[in-house]
């Protein structure tokens, strides 16, 4: 299953039915798709898929696949975080 179709149940239970549901649909397609629910889109999402968005990126992401990219740079970001070894491991930091 893709993001997009993991994450289509969050849009639909803020936004509504969305039978042209797709990476293009945006605030444009959805009547109901306000800045008080796109906020809201994010934060569900924010917490289904463990990640945070940046104040500075909530107005870019203005569409599901904009905002399903997103998710998908910033969990790959946190992976990458998590496998490097911090300094303590490289032995740069002593104590």
């Amino acid at each position: 299953m893709t993001l997009i179709e993991q994450a289509r149940p969050i849009f639909e239970g803020i936004l509504g039915p969305l039978p042209d549901y797709g990476r293009e649909t945006s605030p444009f397609d959805v009547e109901r798709w306000d800045s008080v629910a796109h906020v809201n889109l994010l934060l569900e999402i924010e917490t289904a898929f463990d990640v945070r968005f940046k104040a500075e990126d909530l107005g870019k992401v203005q569409s599901v696949g904009a905002i399903c990219d997103a998710v998908e740079e910033m969990a790959a970001q946190s992976k990458a975080r998590a496998a490097a070894p911090s300094p303590a491991q490289e032995g740069k930091i002593t104590v």
